[in-house]
């Protein structure tokens, strides 16, 4: 008895059927990805660059290009009489931000740099229990400043951006991973739970906004203060205090001689006993004549011809030379420690001298 044969409705959109039925459909498909492929890595340095001469740091910029299957699960649950023009997210950029008004930003540059075919904002379209889904959607082609050659076969092709939080984007994947096999029948006690957590992310997302509000008020503070020095020392000693107050004191010097330098000396120091500026700018204060001279015996070996001193270097001296303590097993390089050491004996000697004066008087 023969098999009966399969319904053409059931194999139209599988690769068997496709190839069967419309060959040409994957032939194109394949010939065009690596032109998909272009216009991903485009769109996602664009959106990176520009973002980057604006000052918004982003979390993440990805993008993929539609692989051979999901397009044809994609075309065979959307039924598309025409996939390649009813498919428009084949090429797919997504752009994830820290906070929610730096998506404007980077919507504002989409705006400015792509042809926008299409622009939703689901955040004001979608219900109170859809936080993860609250992404900005633009449907784009590359705008007119993309010139050349490289861009003859890119031009016509769209792309999907998306734009969301980082709470938002890792609800949206966890939601995705649990409630993804429910999507249309997701179970009363699960939705009401899902919604829960839906409205404290948004509240989070807000608070991480004002939080950040907050730390940029306090950096215009400390900056503000430095006018008056009394009131600038007064500041609690934080990496952004510490770069503000030795940019202040040593104005024609640079801070660090490599990133990171500066975050690491501060989580050395005592925070019980150098919790102000003015802590610290008084043992700098102190040992002022004691840091030339380590400059001295120490500059000639770190630094080359026209290289200055970084001023962080004499903020580890002076605490060095206040708690002796820092140079056994600190981590400071040796030839430091040497000129630590002499100083500090010379210092030692040098009061010793002084007080043997006076008793003799």
């Amino acid at each position: 008895m023969s098999t009966p044969a399969q319904p053409r409705r059931q194999i139209a959109y599988t690769a068997d059927g496709i190839w069967r039925l419309q060959p040409a459909a994957i032939r194109r498909f394949i010939e065009t990805e690596p032109d998909y492929l272009a216009l991903c890595r485009e769109v996602a340095y664009i959106l990176q660059k520009r973002s980057e001469s604006v000052s918004v740091e982003t979390a993440s910029i990805s993008w993929r290009s539609k692989s051979l299957n999901s397009f044809l699960e994609k075309i065979q649950r959307k039924a598309y009489v025409d996939p390649f023009e009813d498919l428009t997210d084949r090429a797919g950029v997504r752009v994830v931000c820290h906070y929610t008004p730096d998506c404007e930003v980077v919507s504002k540059i989409v705006a400015a740099e792509f042809e926008v075919l299409e622009a939703e904002d689901k955040t004001s379209t979608l219900g109170i229990d859809k936080f993860g889904y609250s992404a900005r959607h633009f449907l784009v082609k590359l705008g007119p400043q993309s010139v050349g050659a490289r861009y003859d076969y890119l031009r016509d092709l769209k792309c999907e951006i998306q734009i969301r939080t980082a709470l938002q984007d890792a609800w949206a994947v966890l939601q995705h991973h649990l409630f993804y096999k429910l999507e249309y029948r997701i179970p009363t006690e699960l939705l009401r739970s899902a919604n829960s957590l839906s409205a404290l992310l948004e509240h989070v997302d807000q608070g991480f906004e004002r939080l950040r509000q907050q730390r940029d008020e306090y950096f215009a503070q400390v900056r503000e203060s430095r006018t008056d020095r009394d009131r600038f020392l007064l500041n609690e000693l934080t990496l952004e205090s510490f770069a503000e107050y030795l940019s202040w004191r040593f104005s024609d010097r640079p801070i660090e001689r490599s990133e990171g330098q500066l975050r690491r000396v501060l989580a050395d120091l005592d925070r019980q006993r150098f919790r102000l500026l003015s802590d610290l700018d008084g043992v700098i204060e102190r040992f002022a004549a004691e840091i030339e001279e380590i400059g001295r015996m120490v500059d000639v070996v770190d630094l080359t011809a026209n290289e200055q001193r970084p001023s962080v270097y004499d903020a580890v001296w002076a605490v060095a030379l206040e708690e002796p303590k820092m140079l056994a097993g600190s981590g400071l390089p040796l030839h430091w420690r040497d000129a630590l050491t002499t100083v500090l004996q010379t210092r030692i000697d040098k009061k010793s001298a002084e007080a043997g004066t006076g008793a003799e008087q």
